[in-house]
């Protein structure tokens, strides 16, 4: 199973996300930050990060932008309830930044774990 480290500051999207992966038999680090992803990241290597994109401070698109770069094998997957999911801005970052699925919050497990699946075949 994958190590993933799932990044979003709403404590219940996190944990709750972060459950329904470790109840599939993965291990699952939680950030609440771009920064604090940022520096799990640089610690300890991870298999899949999960980014929310609206974050305070740094958000999940600087932070995933700062990852690929240092990281350019982690593929990402990123969520949103704010921004506006299939436009242009996303679909560059996905291209761009390893990117390998988007999650509309509110998601379905079903969802997270196709999602899940995707990004870690295609970083195979």
């Amino acid at each position: 199973m994958a190590h993933i480290l799932v990044v979003d500051d709403d404590p219940a999207i996190r944990s709750n996300t972060a459950r329904l992966l470790a109840d599939k038999g993965h291990t699952v680090v939680e950030a609440e930050s771009g920064d604090q992803a940022l520096s799990y990241v640089d610690e300890s290597p991870v298999d899949l990060v999960i980014m929310d994109i609206v974050m305070p401070n740094k958000g999940g698109v600087e932070a995933i932008m700062e990852i690929h770069a240092l990281h350019p094998r982690i593929p990402a997957i990123i969520m949103s309830g704010k921004v506006p999911l299939g436009t242009a801005a996303v679909d560059n970052l996905m291209k761009r930044y390893g990117s390998r699925a988007v999650l509309s919050k509110p998601f379905t497990a079903d969802e997270l774990f196709v999602a899940v699946e995707k990004a870690l075949a295609a970083s195979s």
